[in-house]
């Protein structure tokens, strides 16, 4: 199988009706969106929203480097992947810290061990663009994740308490990092 990395299209209606789907799957939904309470939960995403999420000149994020991308296995998207520079909400707070993240949204592409690769090509791209370490957030409840990246590395080394609200009460937001 072939693994690949496409530039996200913030204008295609099919990247971001794709965007909007996985976001709104309720297997995936808890683990992909920080949520406030019961009714942000229930919020939908829209294609047009996610067409929104691009950082815009003059949108207070100029500091904030960000590139998203498709995941393609064999051609196909299956999931997005996201890394950014100079996020305020990471822990490390050394310089060139890339914040990671990863959405496998086709039910079809969990447990096969593409998350393994496309975290590879992630932290490639990282590299590429000059970042020496890694952040990524993961929740205390995700564990299937919260192995994947120890498993390639990762250390678990701080946490924000009570971050998303899911299942009837708040949950602590594990932090983890890597030198790449």
């Amino acid at each position: 199988m072939k693994f690949e990395l496409r530039p996200f299209d913030f204008d295609s209606a099919e990247d971001c009706g794709l965007m909007a789907k996985w976001s709104n799957d309720p297997e995936l939904r808890h683990l992909a969106r920080v949520n406030a309470s019961d009714a942000d939960y229930a919020k939908f995403v829209t294609p047009e929203e996610v067409s929104g999420w691009r950082p815009r000149p003059g949108d207070g994020k100029e500091d904030r480097r960000k590139w998203s991308w498709m995941c393609l296995a064999d051609g196909v998207p299956v999931g997005e992947c996201s890394l950014q520079l100079g996020v305020p909400h990471r822990l490390w707070k050394e310089p060139d810290v890339a914040w990671f993240g990863i959405l496998l949204g086709e039910a079809s592409a969990r447990g096969r061990g593409l998350g393994r690769a496309f975290f590879a090509l992630l932290e490639d791209e990282a590299r590429r663009i000059g970042a020496t370490r890694a952040e990524l957030g993961v929740f205390e409840f995700n564990t299937r994740a919260r192995r994947l990246y120890e498993k390639l590395g990762y250390e678990r080394f701080g946490s924000v308490s009570e971050l998303t609200w899911w299942n009837g009460k708040f949950w602590t937001d594990f932090r983890y990092r890597k030198n790449l």
